[in-house]
């Protein structure tokens, strides 16, 4: 047996067997070879070692010679000869068998893997289709593996990345391409076409080796056919820009298809791979499949090679799509920024006309003709390559010219028609010109019923014409035209929902009577509504909302037209009844509790994006919008981001709108507003307080509960929101704030609440503050956590905000009379840190080394502008809202906000600082003065202006100028002699506040002693007690006596 080719393990000699291949000698002893090649089957069944690969990949590239040399000698040892091949290709395709540990990652098993699959790809090419087919079936299998445990998907991982090295992909993609440039030469533009019968049947030999089959093959054909003219001009004229190709049947043999489907399935295994994918899109593999798909039009849904073809589409879209999304390094070169945004970008390759076209045609026959869930499978994928294009801005423009947006919305709108104006316009479109470019409505059964598929098509539709929507101009006008938005708004009219759950009514002849139900926009609520089931309905009504979301704010004529934000409130009403009944009932009024929250949240989302549109604030407010919005901001059932979206409603209801203020206060809205800040309030501290004079950005990070680390309540803001634009102005509410204690909320929320918050509050306060009777309120206020009064609050908050801007001010007085509330550059230098939380005793002060540096690197970098913004990057919505609160906040000066509070109580003639200690109230001194100040330092800058100008003004001007920068200059003056007075005064509080302190523990030291004598005494017995008070009286007599 060894002589013959076989070792004594029963193993094939590979060596011995390719030598008798080779040996000029035995070479022509074509029986006895496949004799051997018969036994290699038989024996290596499980598959061949990686020793024996590089032999057993010189035969792949032998055998093939031999059967080309024996078909005009002998056919039928030729066909056997293939077959016998085919079955070692099949071997060739299962997992190699190793001896060693790791072999197959060692270098000769690399490279003999290397070697069969190169000899495989070649065989692709082959003249014999049995042998192409299973040479790619063979790819496909090493592609992927049947293992699924964790050394399967190790040989997975290593044999992908052997198929790219062997660029497999872009040999398939080649043979893709040429099959379907042949098809396509032979019948391409309607021409008269011959239809070539099978002249064998092709069998593909299953997993036995039987010698008894007798099969053929058919290797080739001849294809002819004739030309039709070109079209007329006036034909072409006809259709315009929209490409329609031809939908006739196509010229493909069978044993053609089966290639093309063999290709077909290797290239979608290959596409699930990222880098397969990218290199499937630059080497021309995208717009191959496109081709291929043009040879199916005529019955998209027949081949199982159009649904992996568009499987294929969708896996290189979605990986462009996700490399698109993230955000990576930047291009080292346009070449390679080029390479990724255009030359491997499948959404850029795909957007042009021919593919849209394409996928038109297959989506209008798909809507035709799809009455099976295969078929509605199939056109899904269709839709969601479609939105995946759809996603790139190129692409739109084809959408238009080739009339793809025009089809989708004919369907998004026509699905929600009832049912006989469905079937009218079937009819209207079927009866018109053949020739036209419109495509006619398919049966409503196809695309219009409750059946998953057709709910799946109606959300990808609604998604993808939201995004076509919101990127352009054109697109918007065509979405608002088609009335897309009026069907959307029909999963919201609540009163017509109703209506068409009730039961239906029966004549005499116990026949159902028709009864169309209307809704508020003039819609009809067609039949298929009557049919969902609750989940499905409440899935449909949230992604409405979130369509309308995008939409209406770039369409609010239109959506005001369609009585939009009537719905949306009348559906908001309708979810808060239906959370406390039991949701048995299908309607849209009776949400169940898992979409109870997403329903409403995006009704409230929806309507903070069009509240204030002009008009609304009185049709809303008509619509108790305020009561509404009340009742959903106090249910504590609600989470914080919903009942933050209902103040945020409040707040533009009642936004300069007398009427809405006044159903707010008759509405209790007033003390629901205090009740959140008191409950917000009690579970703060007051905030640290910093009084050193340098301070600098980085110096006040290092503080605890610093502000510019500290993030906000979003519902707090929409809270003082609330309050200033519904209550502060209107006198007859502000008249309900002192007997709900309003003004000590807010000024125990200026004192406990975050910095960020502070320029909010004093906003409130300072409007507030012009109501006269208010100021006692006002003034008469003290904390309840630190006893501070509100002049001392001001003074501290107008402290920190110094330290902020980085104004000097040593020892509390004024260095710069010139320009007393101007910023001083921070300093790169060691500081010192004073902190104290009640800030009227220095025993507690506690300082802080900060060092200011700058950062080191990038990453340094990137953790300090992370820090600066309040922790990580991030970009919900709410992250989004905190940082323009910060930019705002950055951009203001709390001092204009503090100011106005003092002076308003400076006015009523006791500003009750009088018990305020001597640094609060030089402090104070500057708050009184900001106004004169501001004025005297906008005079100093035209002066600094005109003569950086090199203008001279005139002496009145001059003697203008000069008349208020001195009175600013005097004032400034006159301040700072108050503040030195104020800080001898201050040094003589705190040496008085040390004595006492000393005092107190001398006073503290005696009671201790007094305490100790007690205890020892009382240790001590009665009887020496008594003799020893004795002795002291004795003694007391006998100095009388002297």
């Amino acid at each position: 047996m060894a002589g013959q080719g076989f070792a004594a393990d029963d193993r094939p000699d590979f060596p011995k067997i390719l030598e008798f291949f080779t040996d000029p000698r035995t070479e022509d002893l074509q029986a006895r070879q496949h004799a051997l090649l018969k036994r290699v089957v038989q024996k290596c069944q499980r598959g061949f070692r990686l020793r024996e690969l590089p032999v057993v990949a010189e035969l792949l590239d032998i055998v093939p010679k031999r059967i080309e040399g024996l078909i005009e000698k002998d056919a039928e040892e030729s066909e056997e000869l293939e077959r016998t091949l085919c079955n070692i290709i099949r071997i060739t395709a299962r997992p190699n068998l190793r001896q060693k540990a790791n072999e197959e990652l060692l270098a000769p098993g690399l490279k003999a893997a290397a070697q069969i699959l190169e000899q495989l790809l070649r065989l692709q090419s082959s003249t014999s289709v049995r042998v192409a087919v299973e040479a790619t079936r063979a790819l496909t299998a090493i592609a992927t593996p049947e293992d699924t445990s964790a050394a399967g998907k190790a040989q997975k991982k290593l044999n992908r990345k052997l198929l790219l090295e062997a660029n497999a992909v872009q040999a398939t993609c080649a043979k893709v391409e040429e099959n379907a440039n042949i098809i396509l030469a032979i019948d391409d533009d309607g021409t008269e076409r011959k239809v070539f019968d099978a002249r064998a049947t092709v069998d593909f030999i299953d997993a036995d080796t039987s010698d008894d089959e007798d099969v053929t093959m058919s290797r080739s054909s001849s294809r002819g056919g004739r030309r039709r003219k070109p079209r007329s001009a006036k034909t072409d004229a006809l259709f315009s820009d929209v490409l329609s190709y031809s939908t006739h049947k196509r010229t493909l043999e069978y044993a053609q298809s089966q290639v093309l489907r063999s290709l077909v399935h290797l290239l979608r295994e290959l596409s699930t791979d990222a880098q397969s994918s990218f290199d499937l899109v630059e080497c021309g593999g995208a717009r191959a499949c496109v081709k291929l798909l043009r040879c199916y039009l005529h019955d998209p849904a027949a081949s199982d090679v159009v649904h992996a073809t568009v499987e294929i589409l969708w896996n290189v879209l979605e990986h462009c799509h996700d490399v698109t999304d993230v955000a990576g390094p930047p291009a080292a070169s346009r070449t390679k920024l080029l390479s990724r945004r255009r030359f491997t970008s499948a959404m850029y390759q795909l957007s042009d006309d021919a593919t849209i076209a394409v996928l038109r045609q297959i989506l209008q026959h798909l809507f035709l003709t799809g009455h099976k869930a295969d078929d509605k499978r199939l056109r899904n994928e269709v839709l969601i390559v479609c939105s995946l294009i759809a996603s790139h801005r190129k692409s739109h423009a084809a959408f238009r010219r080739q009339r793809l947006i025009h089809l989708l919305l004919d369907y998004a709108c026509a699905a929600e028609l009832p049912e006989d104006a469905i079937e009218v316009r079937t009819q209207a479109t079927q009866s018109r010109d053949p020739r036209s470019t419109e495509p006619p409505l398919a049966d409503r059964h196809t695309f219009a019923t409750s059946s998953n598929e057709d709910l799946e098509t109606k959300r990808i539709l609604w998604s993808m014409l939201s995004d076509l929507g919101r990127a352009e101009e054109e697109n918007l006008k065509l979405v608002v035209e088609a009335d897309f938005m009026g069907a959307l708004l029909m999963y919201l009219d609540v009163e017509a929902l109703d209506a068409a759950d009730e039961p239906e009514e029966w004549d005499d002849d116990e026949t159902a009577v028709s009864r169309d139900t209307v809704s508020v926009n003039g819609r009809r609520i067609p039949g298929i509504l009557k049919n969902l089931e609750l989940t499905k309905l409440h899935v449909l009504q949230q992604q409405a909302m979130a369509v309308l979301l995008n939409l209406a704010p770039r369409a609010p004529a239109a959506f005001q037209k369609l009585q939009g934000h009537i719905l949306a409130l009348r559906f908001l009403d309708a979810c808060d009844e239906g959370n406390d009944e039991a949701t048995q009932n299908t309607n849209a009024t009776r949400p169940s509790a898992r979409s109870a929250d997403g329903l409403v949240r995006g009704a409230l989302m929806l309507l903070i994006s069009v509240v204030g549109l002009p008009g609304l604030q009185n049709e809303l407010g008509n619509l108790d919008g305020v009561e509404i919005m009340l009742k959903r901001f106090a249910d504590s059932r609600a989470g914080a981001n919903m009942r933050n979206d209902a103040v945020m409603i409040l707040a533009k209801l009642c936004e300069n709108h007398e009427d809405n203020q006044a159903r707010l206060r008759r509405a209790h809205g007033v003390s629901l507003l205090i009740q959140e800040i008191d409950a917000y309030v009690k579970r703060r501290v007051p905030v640290t307080r910093s009084r050193h004079k340098n301070l600098s950005e980085a110096a006040r990070d290092a503080m605890p509960s610093s502000s510019s680390a500290e993030k906000v309540d979003p519902l707090i803001v929409g809270v003082l929101d609330c309050l200033w634009h519904g209550v502060v102005g209107n006198r007859r509410s502000e008249a309900r704030l002192p007997p709900v204690d309003g003004l000590d909320a807010l000024l125990a929320l200026l004192e406990v609440g975050p910095r960020l918050m502070r320029l909010q509050v004093c906003g409130v306060l300072a409007d507030l503050a012009r109501n006269p009777k208010l100021i006692s309120y006002i003034r008469g206020w003290r904390s309840d956590k630190t006893m501070r009064s509100t002049c001392q609050l001001l003074a501290h908050a107008w402290e920190d905000e110094e330290i902020r801007l980085g104004c000097d001010r040593d020892r509390g007085v004024l260095s710069d009379t010139a320009q007393p509330l101007r910023k001083k550059k921070p300093s790169q230098k060691e500081e010192k840190i004073i902190t104290t939380i009640a800030g009227d005793s220095s025993d507690s002060d506690e300082e802080l080394t900060v060092v200011q540096a700058p950062p080191a690197d990038a990453q340094t970098t990137m953790k300090f502008m992370q820090r600066s913004a309040g922790g990580a990057l991030q970009t919900s919505q709410a992250a989004r809202a905190e940082r323009a609160l910060r930019q705002a906040v950055a951009t203001h000066d709390l001092r204009s906000k503090v100011a106005p509070i003092y002076a308003a109580l400076l006015a009523s003639g006791d500003a009750g600082d009088s018990d305020a200690p001597a640094d609060d109230k030089a402090t104070l001194r500057m708050v009184g003065h900001y106004a004169r100040f501001i004025d005297g330092e906008a005079w100093s800058d035209v002066q600094h202006q005109l003569a950086t100008a090199g203008v001279k003004p005139v002496a009145a001007d001059r003697t203008l100028l000069d008349f208020n920068i001195g009175a600013s200059v005097s004032l400034a003056e006159k301040t700072k002699a108050d503040q030195e007075v104020l800080a001898g005064e201050r040094k003589a509080e705190e040496k008085a506040g040390e004595e006492s302190f000393f005092g107190s523990i001398l006073n503290q030291r005696d009671q201790e002693i007094k305490q100790l004598i007690i205890k020892r005494d009382a240790l001590r017995p009665k009887r020496k007690l008594l003799e020893r008070q004795a002795a002291q009286e004795a003694a007391a007599l006998e100095e009388g006596d002297e």
